[in-house]
């Protein structure tokens, strides 16, 4: 989940670097995953921490919407699907758990 964590905060500061600074997309799935997994006050704050670590890591790598930042933004949903599923137990392109 801290993977996740950290995709989903990368994928925010590249959302807002090409769709603007009040987009609150990624931050708000963030924090759906947060109240959903009632993590305890440790997971809690170490999700928080992979989340602003993998924001800041975007912002600093990516500091304009362009074609780099959109190939990263592909990847990472990749990635993020990839994640997902394996915290689920499912595969990424949408098969069923085994």
């Amino acid at each position: 989940m801290l993977d996740l964590a950290y995709v989903l905060g990368e994928s925010h500061a590249l959302r807002q670097v090409c769709v603007g600074q009040d987009d609150q997309f990624w931050r708000d799935r963030m924090q759906d995953l947060v109240r959903t997994e009632n993590p305890d006050a440790d997971l809690d704050r170490r999700l928080r921490t992979a989340f602003n670590t993998g924001f800041i890591a975007g912002q600093s790598s990516f500091p304009a919407c362009d074609r780099a930042s959109r190939r990263e933004e592909a990847r990472l949903a990749e990635k993020g699907r990839a994640l997902a599923g394996s915290l689920t137990g499912s595969i990424a392109n949408g098969a069923p758990p085994r």
